[in-house]
């Protein structure tokens, strides 16, 4: 049953409108959700409550148009060309008192297009309004306009600003940012499979797309089930995985191959990266090389907090089938943690450990990651941390604390010391039966 109402109504209280909805339950409460589209012409108030056959039976709320809509006037930027910060002011007013609030809007094509960048900005009583913008945080361009919207909750009038402005903000454009171009691969004769790691980052404002291409598709080593396109997005970094069929060589021989990288940063359309297989009867150890959490922020926590952590490490040359270890160890030195990691066989040479620990104490807290090839024997150096976290304690409620001294007009006196007040007494403002004012003043 539709049991609710929102009409409008008009000056002499006819009904204009209605959008008749109905409530649901929910956890023994009642809830009612509606989105109405009604006309405006002549309304003068609206409201919403209990309905039944057609007419209002009860009001929950009722709503007045004001006589006047506010009026708005924009007074800046002053200046065309806008580096740096820069404000938007504007003056507006009500003529029947209402309280306002603004919003802000932006084109970048002349007015064509608008995008809201502040909204309820709330009144002021001189009717002077400022808001700081940066152009840091805007597209590069020639051609802005600003404009303001004032309500006062039923009317609602804009003022756009004549001139266009520039404001030298960032570039649209991805940003390629490489840890390195070049891959060595220390292996010993027999081995058949490896990876090469390359770490990709975009610290541009669009969205960055690459593509790896061998240079030459005859002769290359990298994996046909390599992945070789990819996109990376503002502020991410990517680790790819580039796995290798490795050819056959003896110690002492080096294979090279160059791969193409294509990317949508303009000033990076391409960048040669090149893989290095390097063979050795030496017996080498594992090495680390790169270890990452999810979330990737994951450096401070508050005591107390869900803590869900995914570590996941990457051996050097997409070694596979070794012994990985997280250890976890506080500021004092004390293991906490030392337990085996998962084999990740959707990457090569990854490994994967879920952490979920019960309460942490408050500190930093350091993590490494053991790396042991079982049938060498060979074991990872440990020189440090591969990477440190901290627990920090929960912000207190606020607690009051009497103060032990208090200012007044008298100066600062302690809690609990007696003061004298002077006392001050006027006589005053008697008029004569003369008719004639006098004034008696005595302290």
């Amino acid at each position: 049953n539709n049991g609710y109402v929102i009409q409008t109504l008009a000056s002499d209280g006819e009904v204009l409108s209605q959008y008749f909805f109905s409530d649901y339950e929910y956890d023994g409460k009642y809830y009612a959700t509606f989105i109405a589209s009604l006309p405006a012409d002549n309304v003068k108030a609206i409201e919403i409550g209990k309905q039944s056959g057609g007419n209002i039976t009860q009001v929950f709320q009722r709503y007045e148009y004001s006589v006047n809509a506010p009026v708005v006037s924009l007074t800046g930027p002053a200046n065309a060309s806008l580096p740096g910060d820069f404000d938007i002011t504007w003056n507006a007013g009500d003529a029947d008192g209402d309280a306002l609030l603004s919003e802000i809007q932006v084109s970048p094509d002349s007015g064509n297009t608008w995008d809201t960048i502040a909204a309820d900005i709330p009144d002021t009583a001189s009717g002077i309004y400022s808001y700081k913008l940066n152009a840091a945080n805007f597209p590069k361009g020639g051609s802005y306009k600003f404009k303001v919207v004032v309500t006062d909750g039923m009317h609602s009038t804009e003022a756009v600003s004549d001139n266009e402005y520039t404001i030298g903000g960032y570039e649209q454009k991805p940003i390629l940012n490489l840890s390195g171009t070049e891959a060595t691969i220390q292996v010993n004769p027999g081995t058949e499979e490896a990876a090469a790691y390359f770490e990709l980052g975009n610290s541009g404002r669009e969205v960055l797309n690459v593509e790896f291409s061998p240079a030459d598709e005859t002769a290359t080593f990298v994996s046909p089930l390599f992945i070789k396109e990819y996109t990376i997005y503002p502020g991410q970094n990517q680790l790819i995985a580039m796995p290798l069929d490795l050819p056959v060589g003896e110690a002492g021989n080096t294979f090279e191959e160059t791969i193409n990288l294509i990317s949508s940063d303009p000033d990076k359309p391409t960048t040669d990266l090149t893989i290095k297989v390097e063979y050795t009867e030496n017996a080498l150890k594992p090495e680390l090389a790169s270890f990452t959490t999810t979330p990737s922020d994951f450096s401070v926590r508050e005591q107390g907090s869900d803590l869900h952590v995914t570590i996941e490490a990457y051996a050097a040359t997409g070694q596979r089938g070794l012994e990985a270890t997280v250890i976890i160890e506080d500021e004092n030195g004390t293991e906490i943690l030392n337990e085996k990691m998962d084999d990740n066989y959707h990457k090569p040479g990854a490994y994967t450990y879920y952490w979920e620990p019960e309460e942490l104490s408050v500190g930093r807290y350091g993590v490494y990651i053991g790396l042991k090839d079982i049938e060498s024997g060979c074991e990872r150096d440990r020189t440090g941390y591969d990477f440190a976290f901290g627990i920090k304690a929960p912000n207190a409620p606020p607690v009051f604390v009497k103060p032990q001294t208090y200012e007044n007009n008298l100066g600062v006196v302690k809690r609990g010391e007696t003061i004298t007040i002077p006392l001050t007494r006027y006589i005053c403002l008697r008029p004569p039966k003369t008719g004639s004012w006098w004034q008696t003043l005595r302290k």
